[in-house]
């Protein structure tokens, strides 16, 4: 065989293993992007039946995380993003634990949706930053230091501790608990029991028709239409309570409190220091009982003040046909009652 032809050959085998090559580097790379397109679609994902789990911990530094409602019976858990594999999960007797890292994470780096079905007994979600979304789940705690929290159609006992933040709620059908140092509230059409502890901020609450209980210190804060009972121990700052149809009760140490009432509302307050201004509705009857020490008193000029002992006294009925009362004792708070 001549020299050329031996050439020729050996050109087409080195050929054919390029081509053989080129189509094994092809497919690896495809294969390898095809799994880094799923990571990324899809995350890290691990279940559990919630027969075994009854109880749900999960603690990081940083998210943004989705809390749901299981379809099913399963505890399902989804990470995207940074360090998803550096989650670690273990099972304690029927309590699941799940870590993620301790540092290196914000919470535009990874989210973490949690689905939660209706037979576990409680979870718990711990972070420094947080963005996270409640979304029809029942029995949630979550506790951070700051962030975002949104709960939404939440189930029963739902309870939000956070240092700094922005909290709100809408239409939910169990009990909300919260507690906030330093921040912004807005709760929206709930329809069940409301427990607000906050020491500064402000605070928006619209169209509650379950039971409100209140702690606040400087806090700026209006509810519109409420239905029911309000319970409220006030430190400082504003409170607006209006078009309210119910029962509102409690203390004010040195608050600026505002009460707009529907008819057969009742008012029952002690006031140390500040303002309390009541209007009442149109041919209102309400039965009127304000005393104070040494704050100012002025009510409807068809009852007139008197004195009873150290207190200045007004009380009486309005000449009206609806119903409703009116019982505020003062020390140095002044009182309005229109």
């Amino acid at each position: 065989m001549k020299k050329s032809e031996v050439r020729m050959k050996q050109h087409k085998a080195s050929n054919h293993e390029r081509i053989d090559f080129i189509i094994r580097v092809s497919i690896w790379f495809s294969t390898f992007a095809l799994i880094l397109w799923g990571r990324l679609v899809l995350g890290v994902q691990f279940e559990w039946s919630g027969q075994t789990v009854q109880e749900v911990n999960l603690r990081a530094k940083a998210a943004h995380i989705v809390i749901q409602k299981s379809a099913g019976s399963m505890v399902r858990l989804n990470i995207q993003g940074a360090k998803e594999n550096l989650w670690n999960q273990e099972i304690q007797g029927t309590t699941l634990t799940i870590v993620g890292p301790e540092d290196g994470l914000t919470v535009n780096d990874v989210k973490v949706v949690v689905e939660i079905p209706q037979g576990i007994m409680q979870s718990y979600f711990s972070f420094e930053d947080v963005n996270a979304e409640i979304l029809g789940a029942s029995r949630v705690t979550l506790q951070a230091l700051r962030g975002k929290v949104a709960a939404k159609s939440t189930g029963e006992a739902t309870r939000i501790f956070l240092q700094k933040g922005e909290i709100s709620g809408q239409d939910f059908n169990g009990s909300l608990e919260i507690e906030c140092f330093n921040g912004k509230v807005q709760i929206l059409n709930g329809q069940s029991s409301l427990k607000l502890r906050q020491f500064s901020g402000d605070f928006n609450i619209v169209k509650n028709s379950g039971t409100i209980k209140l702690e606040a210190q400087n806090v700026q804060g209006k509810i519109l239409g409420q239905q029911g009972l309000v319970s409220m121990n006030w430190g400082k700052g504003s409170l607006q309570l209006l078009d309210f149809s119910g029962r509102a009760e409690g203390t004010s140490m040195d608050g600026l409190l505002t009460f707009g009432l529907k008819p057969e509302s009742l008012i029952d307050l002690q006031a140390v220091r500040g303002k309390v201004s009541v209007e009442l509705p149109r041919e209102s009857g309400a039965s009127l009982n304000i005393r104070s020490v040494s704050g100012e008193l002025n009510g409807p000029s068809s009852i007139r003040p008197a004195r009873e002992g150290r207190f200045k006294v007004i009380r009486g009925k309005m000449a009206g046909s609806l119903k409703g009362s009116v019982v505020v004792s003062s020390e140095e708070a002044s009182v309005t009652v229109r």
